[in-house]
């Protein structure tokens, strides 16, 4: 049976008039705390009707529901006596189709009708960034600060029905989540820490955007450091008096007065195969500039007084890459199959020497292992870690505001601190 068919077959046999007015306006939330937005998702509806049945059980609150689908699902909303549904927001790839009780507003969000659209997850991870981004575009859409609750499946329950009836107490339901620690919550003897990092900037250039170093403290950018890289350079590095960086396939050394770049690969393309590399790192007790190649998977060192290059691993699975000199180790950013992402500490040739669960989320940028430079970069200082990260306009309601973040990590624990989040240069860190 088509959804068609089943919406037309649902309206049937529901008693009372029951079709809502569709509509495309988008309505704030009051500013009330009896206003509750509701999120329910599933892939497709019953397999045999397209059904999707929810059942809102909230008297005397106001509650916005959110339903989204991959394909075009018949959901079935009622409400018990005394709950207010003021409206619908149904969203997914393919259009929706949609009952509510009368009176009941049905806000058509699915592609095609708004842009962006809010989109749909199945089944999340709620510690990953697709769902942060879930919750990004959902509350952006509705105008609110968080989801009261999520539900979500492949398809509804057999025989069954979505029940909504509770607000869940999670965290990660809300749009300021990862709250930022406040300062007196970060380590005292890391609160002056800084590094020095890239910072990606929109600009009228032919590809869109300039590049600058910049040295971040803990709290933001300090601005007045700026320091504009050569063309095409995506990533740096600064080690024995010389900048070097990542210039689009090549490993270069930067002038930065001239703004020009020297490449260090040469013939070593050949002979270490290092293609796609994603980041670097220098190692200051043996003088060598550590290079991932992500293509490859694998580590390379280049010898800055015998200016030759050799492998070191393969398969190390992290595209971030980090060298402690306190510890005398690297560290990058490892993605499971499945799973949040972790820590993992390497030696000096590359070798796993442990992995280290994060306690806290670092969700505003895809950690996969892409080819190229990532968006998150990862630099040690004493005995933590600073890892900055910017997201991309994939994960966000807009593409006019990418949101930059900086943890602070303690490698011995795992423990992590948001320390400063902004979606333009120089704000002050957001509040929880």
């Amino acid at each position: 049976m088509s959804s068609t068919a089943a919406l037309a077959v649902l309206s049937a046999v529901v008693t009372g008039p029951f079709l809502g007015a569709p509509s495309t306006e988008v309505v704030p939330v009051e500013a009330t705390e009896k206003v509750e937005v509701h999120a329910v998702c599933v892939y497709e509806g019953e397999k045999e009707t397209g059904f999707a049945d929810v059942y809102v059980d909230r008297p005397g609150k106001t509650v916005v529901l959110f339903v989204g689908a991959y394909e075009t699902a018949a959901w079935s909303v009622t409400a018990s006596p005394g709950t207010k549904l003021q409206r619908v927001v149904a969203s997914g790839y393919e259009p929706q189709e949609v009952a509510v009780p009368e009176g009941v507003t049905i806000v058509e969000a699915w592609r095609g009708k708004q842009k962006p659209y809010p989109g749909y997850v199945i089944k999340p991870d709620r510690r990953l960034p697709p769902f942060q981004a879930f919750v990004s575009r959902v509350t952006t859409f509705v105008r609110t600060d968080r989801l009261a609750s999520f539900q979500s499946s492949y398809r509804p329950p057999v025989a069954d029905r979505f029940v909504v009836d509770d607000v869940e107490k999670d965290d990660r339901l809300s749009a300021a989540y990862p709250f930022v620690s406040s300062r007196e919550d970060v380590p005292e003897a890391a609160r002056e820490l800084s590094v020095v990092t890239e910072l990606f900037e929109t600009s009228e250039q032919p590809r869109g955007r300039s590049v600058s170093m910049v040295e971040m403290s803990l709290f933001g950018p300090k601005l007045d450091t700026k320091t504009s890289l050569p063309e095409r350079v995506g990533r740096v590095v600064e080690g024995a008096g010389t900048t070097y960086g990542i210039a689009g396939h090549d490993v270069v050394e930067i002038d930065l007065d001239g703004r020009t770049t020297t490449s260090l690969l040469g013939e070593a393309t050949k002979l270490a195969e290092i293609s796609w590399p994603s980041d670097l790192a220098f190692d200051t007790k043996r003088n060598r500039l550590v290079v991932h190649s992500s293509s490859r998977k694998g580590l390379y060192a280049f010898d800055v007084a015998q200016k030759t290059w050799s492998p070191l691993a393969q398969k190390v699975g992290t595209n971030q890459l980090a060298y402690s000199a306190e510890e005398d180790c690297l560290y990058g950013i490892e993605v499971p199959h499945k799973g949040a992402p972790r820590l993992k500490q390497m030696d000096e040739k590359g070798r796993e020497i442990r992995t280290i669960d994060l306690d806290g989320p670092i969700v505003s940028a895809p950690l996969g292992n892409m080819p190229g430079v990532s968006s998150t970069r990862v630099e040690s200082v004493g005995k933590y870690l600073v890892v900055v990260t910017s997201s991309s306009s994939r994960l966000l309601p807009t593409s006019e505001s990418p949101e930059r973040r900086i943890h602070l990590v303690d490698p011995s624990t795992g423990q992590s601190w948001l320390t400063w989040r902004s979606t333009t240069l120089g704000d002050e860190a957001k509040a929880p």
